[in-house]
This record gives structure tokens, sequence and C-alpha cells, in this order.
């Protein structure tokens, strides 16, 4: 679809495509399932390039040479080329430049310099391993960049932008104003989910889950800060919805008794 609008284009019939790269000359790569392929962007049939065990997510890259490439597998981040397509990456075929279990990972190359940069996470911590673009071959040794880190991404120019993973860090309950201001906190820093206010708008309930109590329904006293357990069984509870009339709805699941 054109940046300025109008109708979409479809360039194929090929299903669960989970991204592409797209070179100045038409050529467009699609990570489709169980394998990479090609297409044009003036549309047709998309013909296989390497075969793959299962892409992550789709990230594929173009090299400066037009021709190289990287992508994902679930054994790590391989480099492909269109001149000489690889075999398959699940079985006796290339190994990867960088292996390991890949969620995601983005290539970041240097305008004026050959080596450029490979960036993944591994264990919640970013890390970024040189790749020279024209040896097309590993620089140097990975380095951590960052710690706690969820999505990301980064421009040609170096600049990266991440999202820390609250998994890890937990969350916090404030009020704020129509205006964006903070007017502020609730309660302590934990892991929330599932928020719902009374209607007279003096209680939170709200789920919150530990690692080693697990998943359980919270009130909290919105007055006071406080916060305490309308249910305080050894049973599991999600989801907790506010009735007018003042009561909570929420589904639990018993010790021992499977499902909700």
């Amino acid at each position: 679809i054109a940046l300025s609008g109008g109708p979409a284009q479809i360039l194929c019939a090929c299903p669960n495509v989970r991204g592409g790269a797209w070179r100045r000359d038409g050529v467009i790569l699609l990570s489709g399932p169980g394998a990479i392929m090609r297409i044009s962007d003036t549309g047709g049939t998309a013909t296989p390039v390497v075969s793959v065990s299962s892409p992550a997510r789709g990230n594929l890259y173009f090299l400066r040479d037009g021709d190289h490439f990287l992508y994902a597998s679930t054994r790590g981040i391989y480099l492909g080329s269109l001149a000489a397509p690889s075999p398959s990456a699940s079985q006796q075929g290339p190994q990867p430049l960088v292996a390991h279990d890949v969620g995601m990972f983005v290539y970041v190359s240097s305008e004026d310099q050959p080596e450029g940069h490979i960036l993944f996470q591994r264990d919640g911590t970013l890390m970024a391993q040189p790749f020279d673009g024209v040896k097309l071959a590993l620089a140097g040794p990975a380095f951590a960049i960052a710690e706690n880190v969820g999505t990301f991404g980064a421009s040609p120019t170096g600049v990266l932008a991440y999202r820390a993973n609250q998994a890890n860090l937990g969350s916090q309950l404030s009020w704020y104003g129509r205006d964006g201001k903070p007017l502020g906190r609730v309660g302590p820093t934990a892991n929330y989910a599932n928020l719902q206010l009374s209607l007279d708008g003096k209680t939170v309930m709200v789920d919150r889950s530990d690692s080693n109590t697990g998943q359980h329904m919270w009130a909290g006293d919105l007055a006071r800060g406080v916060f305490s357990r309308p249910n305080p069984l050894e049973s599991q509870e999600a989801g907790p919805c506010v009735l007018p009339d003042g009561r909570v709805a929420f589904t639990y699941s018993s010790p021992g008794i499977p499902g909700d």
C-alpha cells in the first residue's frame, strides 16, 4: 500500500507470513511457514529460497551486497544467499552464525563502515554481535548492552530504543489526570494485571502474580493504599470483574482440581 493511501495490493497467496525484507530493485523476501521465499513487489508466485524448521518472528535483513541476507530459525541466526540457495537449516545444512534460541534479532549496518552488529536477546540481556558485511563473517565476540529488555529496535545511526521487561521489573499502579499529569501512586510495585475499579471509586481489584505463591486476586483500599486478598484460600484466582451491586466475579482453580 502506498504511504499516500489507496487500496492495498495483494502480492501473493501465502498464509502465515511473519515478515520480510524489501530490496531496492523490487525483490521481496518473505518469512513463510517452513521456508524463506522470494517474490517481486509487482506480485506473482512466491518461490522458496531456503527451507527452515521454524522462522522466528520473521526477522529478515538484506546485507550491503544485495544478495546475502540474515534470517532466524529455531537454532540461531543464519546467513543466506539469493544466488546460491542454501540447504535446510533444520537438517545437515549451514551452521548458525549465532547459535541460540532466537526470539527476535535486529541487524544494524553502518553507512560508512563494513562492520555492523547483530542485536539479539540472551536470558533477558540485549547482546550485540559484531558482523562484517563485506567478509560475511562475525567480527568479534558478543557483548552485553542492556538488562531486562523486552522489545527493541535500532536505527542505522546506531541509536537504540527498547522497552524494559515488565515481567522482571514489576509495575506500579498510579493515578493520572485527564491532562496526563501523574497524581500519585497506589500500593507496592508488583506484577499486576486485569485492573478493575469499584463503582464508588474506593476499591481497586487486580490480579497480582508472584513466582513463589502464583497468581491471586487482590483488593486495594485506595484511600489507605492497603491491599489484601478477599479469598485467602490456596486457590489460584484471576480476572476479577466488579458487578454493579459491589460483588466480584472471578475465576479460580482449587488445588487438585484441574480447570477453573
